[in-house]
This record gives structure tokens, C-alpha cells and sequence, in this order.
């Protein structure tokens, strides 16, 4: 049981790192591409980059948290 759950805490580890790389990611993106305001004051800005990249980053924090919290509590 304690080698099934230290599989799980790893899966989980890989996880929580993709989606953290992820989420470091659309950040990055959404500054690339900057903020424009055309010609009649309107404002353009891919603001869902910005919420895709915070829940992928929130996401990735807790799954980091628990994978910390299987690898430690079956130790």
C-alpha cells in the first residue's frame, strides 16, 4: 500500500509541475503580447490569459501540497 501511495505522490508531483510550468506560461504569454488601446480607446488585453494562469498555477499549488503531504504522511 505505502509503494501504491508514493506512486500516486509522484504522479502528483509531475502534475503539479506541468501545470505550474503551465500557468509560469500564459503569464509570460499575456505580457509578450502586451496591452494595446486602438485608435477609438478601446482597450485590447487577452485577460483570459491572465485567469487561465492562475487557476493552472492554483491548481499546480495544491497538488504540490499534497503530493508533499502523501509523501510525507506515509514515511
Amino acid at each position: 500500500m505505502i509503494s501504491a501511495t508514493r506512486g500516486a505522490a509522484k504522479v502528483t508531483l509531475i502534475s503539479a509541475l506541468f501545470s505550474l510550468t503551465i500557468g509560469a506560461a500564459l503569464w509570460v504569454l499575456y505580457w509578450v503580447q502586451g496591452v494595446q488601446i486602438d485608435e477609438d480607446g478601446v482597450l485590447r488585453e487577452a485577460f483570459f490569459l491572465l485567469g487561465l494562469g492562475w487557476i493552472f498555477t492554483l491548481g499546480g499549488v495544491a497538488m504540490l501540497l499534497t503530493s508533499l503531504f502523501l509523501y510525507f504522511w506515509n514515511r
